[in-house]
Formats: C-alpha cells, sequence, structure tokens
C-alpha cells in the first residue's frame, strides 16, 4: 500500500473527471449566496462550490470558524522519525509497543520503497510549522525502537530524521463535525 499513490490517483480521478485543483491558497472568507459558497482567497482569487469539505489538518478549526462553525481548537503535535536504509532487515513486518492511554507509543513500520519508519514520539506544541528535530526527541525514539528491536544500529541503518505534526484537540480525540 502507497498513500503517496493513492493521494497521487485521487487528484487524478478529480481532474479526469472536471475538477481542478488548487495549491497554496489561504482561504480568507467566505460568503453563502443562493445555497453556494463563494470562497474568497488571499490572492484575490474566488471560487463557488456547492459543498465545501473542511479537511484542513492543523488549520481546520480556523477554516471552520469563516464558515460560521464552532469546533474545538485544534493543537499541533509532533511526532518525530527515524527513517532506515532498504537494506535494514532486522523485522519484516509493524511492532507494536503496548499503548497506554496517553499514546499508541514508538512503532518500527515497513515502508513501501524499503527500509522502516521508527517513531513517532509525541511532543504538545504551540508552532503548527515547526517541523524541526529535537535531540530530546530522537533520543526517546532511539531508546524506545531499541526496545522493540535491539539489533538497530541507527549510525549505520539510518537515512535520515523528520518530524511530522498532527491536529488534536483538548479532549484528545478526533472530531467530525456537520457544519
Amino acid at each position: 500500500f502507497n498513500p503517496w499513490m493513492v493521494a497521487h490517483q485521487a487528484a487524478r480521478n478529480v481532474e479526469m473527471n472536471g475538477g481542478k485543483l488548487y495549491f497554496n491558497k489561504k482561504l480568507i472568507d467566505v460568503e453563502m449566496n443562493d445555497k453556494r459558497y463563494l470562497l474568497k482567497f488571499e490572492d484575490d482569487f474566488e471560487f463557488e462550490a456547492d459543498i465545501v469539505i473542511n479537511a484542513a489538518g492543523l488549520y481546520a478549526d480556523e477554516i471552520a470558524k469563516l464558515f460560521g462553525d464552532e469546533v474545538p481548537k485544534i493543537y499541533p503535535v509532533k511526532g518525530e522519525y527515524y527513517l532506515t536504509k532498504p537494506e535494514f532487515k532486522y523485522v519484516n513486518s509493524i511492532i507494536f509497543p503496548i499503548t497506554n492511554k496517553i499514546s499508541k507509543g514508538c512503532l518500527v513500520v515497513p515502508v513501501i520503497d524499503g527500509g522502516f519508519l521508527i517513531g513517532p514520539n509525541a511532543q504538545e506544541i504551540r508552532d503548527k510549522k515547526d517541523f524541526s528535530n529535537t535531540n530530546e526527541g530522537l533520543s526517546e525514539i532511539r531508546e524506545k525502537g531499541l526496545k522493540l528491536v535491539p539489533e538497530i544500529n541507527y549510525r549505520q541503518d539510518s537515512v535520515k530524521t523528520f518530524a511530522g505534526l498532527r491536529p488534536e484537540t483538548a479532549e484528545k480525540d478526533f472530531y467530525i463535525g456537520k457544519g
């Protein structure tokens, strides 16, 4: 399963069916006209739509406010990872730790083109654009990864490190609602 290919094919399907994709647009205002939404963007671009699905991730709360919807505030949670070389052959499937109330824990997960992801941790942060790694975070991943696969040699087996952000509410749960 390749999640990048799924997203690419979904975008291609939109275009094949007459839809258009717009990138790097910041929505700043929404008006309702005759049961249609007029979406206004920062660069003076406007677009009309019958249906709008808010899948803005970290910014979904801000987008919801433009539509007059009240939703929980979204906070960014940073997760840091190690990516191993394809030659990393100590395991052949996903390894899950025992979970707890706070986290699903650090995993060892195969990636589509070989190698494995080791991570993530979970750090509540303020900056929705902070994709930096921290020494403390990577140390935490190394320690937890070694509990799952003691043979890991991070200097030899790693290709790179990176961090991702995910949205979370104060309730620490998914929020799905109709606006």
